[in-house]
């Protein structure tokens, strides 16, 4: 069974200067849950490149990383960055790597917040509460995450965020995985499209858990929380697939 490395959340922009070196465990590929290097795409890309030191990685990329420029644009340049390295980005996509099958993407969260209150910050890092805001004129959700259309770059709407969440639901439940990869956590009605994968690993609310949650393996290992494991590996074996050219 492959051999996955799972960590999240190295934010290296805190203290590029003290970027922290891990001592890496047996694994045959690095799975990275995004918020790696605030609005620098290639940082992120070549920081999980060099975590893997050579062998394979699958990333996401989370919503600090994506500060720099529009989310399509960043996940393609993320993508082009990682194929030479070999970093395989997903957003709203999946690949077969060392044979298993990922899918997944940023996904974004769904916004339960009726008055446009801003929610407490220790209750958007423990995943209780969105971490989008009320609307403001230069940042609707409180961080400068911008869309491109046909007049340029602008920020992005309620609207916008959520049909990109609906449509990486719709990847994810297409990719028929092994493994969903996402930088925000899944809410229980998500885990209902995941395709019969058996383990969706996320980041963003910088804690570790490992739940198993209506047959699935849930796992979250974020590098700034004081448990954080470094050397944290999830055995998954690949799902009996029919051959091409053969009855399943």
């Amino acid at each position: 069974m492959p051999r996955l490395w799972i960590l999240s959340d190295q934010h290296e922009e805190i203290s590029p200067e003290t970027v922290r070196r891990f001592d890496p465990p047996d694994f045959d590929i690095l799975v990275c849950a995004g918020d790696v290097c605030e609005g620098d795409v290639r940082g992120c890309v070549e920081g999980v490149a060099r975590v893997a030191a050579g062998r394979p990685a699958v990333m996401v990329l989370g919503n600090h990383d994506y500060y720099g420029l529009p989310i399509d644009r960043a996940a393609l340049v993320a993508r082009k960055i990682g194929l030479p390295l070999g970093v395989h980005v997903l957003e709203r996509s999946s690949i077969e790597v060392g044979g298993l099958r990922f899918a997944g993407g940023t996904l974004w969260e769904p916004f339960a917040l009726q008055d446009g209150a801003k929610p407490d910050l220790t209750d958007i890092l423990a995943g209780t509460s969105p971490s989008f805001f009320a609307p403001m004129p230069s940042a609707p959700f409180g961080e400068p995450v911008q869309v491109e259309d046909a007049d340029g770059s602008r920020p992005a709407t309620f609207a916008d965020i959520r049909a990109r969440r609906l449509h990486t639901l719709a990847a994810i439940a297409a990719g028929k995985a092994d493994v969903i990869v996402t930088h925000y956590p899944p809410v229980r009605e998500d885990l209902g499209h995941a395709g019969g994968a058996a383990t969706w690993i996320h980041g963003h609310t910088h804690t570790f858990a490992r739940e198993v949650v209506d047959g699935i393996d849930v796992v979250v290992n974020a590098v700034p929380f004081r448990l954080f494991a470094d050397r944290m590996v999830v055995d998954v074996r690949p799902r009996q697939r029919p051959v091409p050219g053969q009855a399943p």
